[in-house]
């Protein structure tokens, strides 16, 4: 019995020296873990709208920040990380630790500057001067009174972006010290035919669609073949002017809106101003008037005329087209009125294209 109480209690010596051994080891790595962990500290990176590598960094307490990372944000300079979003300090490298206010850097940026020139594309006389721009703010491009521009385009033929003169633009480059160039697109063309349809091209309307509008207005007017009249008044009564023959019926005052239009952009009627008038049959397509582009069932019209301006705007072919303007903007008392002739103007108009 002695000597299994001895064995017992020998067990119990050992098991009771190894467990003080383990706790001793313990507590020493706990201890060093927290005395490391006392001598560093994280700091927080805030990019503000803007993109960074990394979101914090461990640096030593007491000691200098080190290499900081950049922070990007598009149309952007990065200027550096402040201690606080306005205001505050600007922290570096050698910034110490211990004399930042808060442990959190917030990125700081300058809007990009850029430059657009324009050029005057045989359009203009002169071309505007060059304005200066920085990224995020908004500005109104030159040449809103100008009756010859109508656009402005990155490119000189007017297949590039599209801008219109007079109005607003922001952010067209993103890189420091960019320069865009801007093309003055004008009205261009033979005769009224030719600016007319290249216009409507422009603006997203087929080839067909362009000559179909052409040839209804080549009529109205009284040019005929040789052109579109821009002073056109109605035969006999007087009623209907310009290009388009706008006329005071049930279907709402359409004369008396012209004419006032033409007043507020200080060309009152008459006056031979195509770049007026295409603003203005525009401003009645868009529904600026009241719904101009509308089928009327009571005028006689064929149900397969009846089509939406933007089914219109695809039309690809030119007689379809011709007879759907007709019954679908200018809708003349005559259902058929003069249409033979109308598609004959349109299919000579669909020439200036090709």
């Amino acid at each position: 019995m002695k000597k299994e109480y001895g064995l017992v209690k020998s067990r119990r010596l050992l098991f009771l020296l190894l467990l003080i051994i383990i706790t001793g080891i313990s507590i020493g790595f706990m201890s060093r873990s927290v005395y490391a962990a006392g001598r560093t500290v994280q700091i927080r990176l805030k990019p503000c709208g803007g993109e960074v590598s990394k979101n914090s960094l461990l640096v030593s307490r007491r000691g200098t920040i080190g290499r900081l990372p950049k922070a990007s944000r598009t149309g952007y300079v990065f200027t550096g990380w402040y201690t606080r979003k306005t205001d505050g300090e600007k922290a570096t490298g050698k910034t110490k630790v211990s004399s930042l206010t808060r442990y959190v850097l917030y990125a700081r940026y300058e809007p990009v500057t850029y430059q657009i020139r324009f050029r005057k594309n045989g359009v203009l006389e002169q071309a505007p001067e060059p304005m200066t721009c920085s990224y995020g703010q908004t500005y109104r491009l030159p040449g809103a009174g100008d009756t010859n521009l109508e656009h402005w385009s990155t490119s000189k033929t007017g297949r590039g972006s599209m801008y219109g003169a007079g109005k607003k633009i922001k952010n067209l480059a993103s890189t420091p010290g960019k320069t865009i160039t801007l093309y003055a697109i004008g009205l261009s063309g033979r005769n009224n035919i030719e600016k007319l349809v290249k216009y409507f091209v422009r603006q997203g309307y087929t080839k067909e669609a362009a000559a179909g509008i052409a040839g209804n207005l080549m009529y109205e007017s009284g040019g005929g073949a040789s052109d579109i009249k821009l002073n056109a008044v109605e035969y006999k009564t007087g009623r209907g002017i310009g290009m388009v023959q706008w006329t005071d019926t049930s279907d709402g005052p359409r004369r008396t809106n012209f004419e006032r239009y033409c007043a507020s952009r200080g060309k009152p009627w008459p006056n031979k101003d195509l770049q007026l008038q295409i603003d203005f049959l525009m401003l009645e397509l868009n529904g600026e008037y009241g719904k101009i582009w509308a089928f009327l069932p009571r005028m006689g019209y064929p149900a397969k005329y009846k089509m939406t301006l933007e089914e219109f705007k695809r039309c690809n072919n030119v007689a379809k087209a011709t007879r759907v303007f007709c019954a679908n903007y200018e809708r003349p008392y005559a259902n058929d009125c003069g249409m033979s002739d109308r598609i004959y103007l349109a299919k000579i108009a669909y020439k200036y294209l090709q």
